[in-house]
């Protein structure tokens, strides 16, 4: 059995992408059913709940997605509180001071609104999903949809997407409610999306999965 700690619960339409850091092995993983899914709205796994689990790594992957494993049985263990999560991902993971075109190695690249992608043929890493931290804070913003989008700024005392100083606009995909802003120096989850053309860019878009305190 791997124990870990689940990190991320995104949505994906009507489901849940579930993410999990290993505690003996500090590898990230990218859970699924037994069959090989997602995860409905109502499953059992949240974000600082401690598992025991028996895996099986997906065969067929392709970078950046390398982290897909099927959960064949499972046991929760406990769950830990918010301040308890920080310390206990501060103890494992590299998350480095970086500016929002040095995520993922280097690989990121813009649109001219500031959107971020890694091109479906450009420096592709081997992994979807990290941590980082910012200098600057990230401030709420919405889509033409309603839908949570963040925004780094160059200049912190105002932000918004026709902002001249504006420098990444990312959008939230996560589960819980967003805060009007995340402070510099919160603990960052970022994500790659699976590959898709937006106007004329097709890749793996960046990806707000969640932050911690």
């Amino acid at each position: 059995m791997t124990r870990v700690l689940i990190v991320g619960k995104t949505i994906m339409k009507n489901q849940r992408c579930v993410g999990a850091l290993g505690l003996n092995n500090n590898r990230s993983y990218r859970l699924l059913s037994a069959q090989g899914y997602n995860f409905p709205a109502n499953t059992d796994f949240n974000i600082g709940q401690i598992w025991d689990l028996d895996l099986k790594a997906e065969t067929r992957v392709k970078p950046p997605h390398t982290e897909d494993h099927r959960i064949l049985r499972q046991r929760l263990v406990r769950t830990l509180s918010s301040p308890q999560i920080r310390r206990f991902l501060e103890d494992r993971v590299n998350a480095p001071y970086v500016l929002p075109p040095q995520l993922f190695d280097n690989g990121i690249r813009f649109t001219s609104r500031k959107k971020a992608l890694v091109f479906q043929y450009g420096k592709v890493p081997p992994y979807s999903t990290g941590f980082w931290k910012f200098r600057r804070a990230l401030h709420i913003s919405s889509d033409e949809k309603g839908k949570a989008r963040y925004l780094y700024c160059n200049n912190d005392s105002s932000c918004d997407s026709s902002d001249e100083d504006l420098v990444l606009d990312v959008r939230y995909v996560g589960c819980d409610a967003p805060p009007v802003f995340i402070p510099a120096g919160a603990l960052l989850r970022f994500s790659l999306s699976r590959k898709y053309r937006a106007a004329k860019y097709f890749g793996y878009w960046l990806q707000l999965s969640g932050w911690f305190l």
